[in-house]
């Protein structure tokens, strides 16, 4: 699901109007991603203007590996590095650097693809370098999660909880592709969901 995050600090004068309009959309505030094809994506209200787009290592945008101007609301990164945070800000003429508006992601080996709906939230994070699976239940619903690798039909983990969450370690599965099979008794229909995670390291 995507939504609008603006993240303002410090707004003030002439570059209140333009910040207060600024809106960045994908990826969200503090959201895990994976680090192949991310599409930053922002808005200015209904201005598609010239602006300068950074992005950097650390909060204070002192190490930026990217600083280009560009006109649109989109730009496309192909690839950035695995497991790590990274700052990034829109500057427009009015919006400058001082106005302190940024927003921050992570990157993850882990990506989900969702082939059948599922009531429960997958959530690719990781601690430090080691990515993780974290399963978001809010309902407390009884349910059985099992993976399988795709390469050998092997099932790897089974797991029956009715927790509100659970993290999988998914640094402990070898690189490659799996089907996620999350199965809730208690549903009438619907009740087995199909996910691909694809781990790529």
């Amino acid at each position: 699901m995507v939504c609008s995050i603006s993240c303002v600090y410090g707004i003030k004068d002439d570059a209140f109007a333009s910040a207060s309009r600024l809106k960045y959309i994908f990826p969200q505030e503090n959201q895990t991603v994976f680090y192949k094809d991310i599409t930053l994506t922002w808005s200015i209200g209904n201005l598609q203007p010239i602006v300068t787009l950074q992005i950097s290592e650390n909060r204070d945008f002192s190490h930026i590996i990217l600083d280009t101007v560009i006109s649109g609301t989109a730009l496309n990164m192909p690839l950035l590095a695995k497991s790590k945070e990274y700052f990034w800000r829109v500057l427009t003429n009015e919006n400058s650097e001082k106005s302190g508006q940024y927003s921050f992601f992570s990157t993850t080996a882990l990506k989900i693809e969702y082939n059948t709906f599922c009531c429960l939230n997958l959530i690719p994070t990781c601690i430090g370098e080691l990515p993780l699976l974290y399963i978001d239940n809010p309902d407390f619903k009884h349910y059985t999660v099992s993976i399988h690798h795709l390469g050998n039909f092997e099932k790897v983990l089974e797991r029956n909880s009715a927790s509100e969450y659970q993290c999988i370690p998914a640094y402990k599965l070898a690189k490659g592709k799996y089907l996620i099979k999350i199965k809730i008794p208690d549903e009438e229909h619907n009740n087995i969901s199909e996910i691909i995670m694809i781990k790529d390291e």
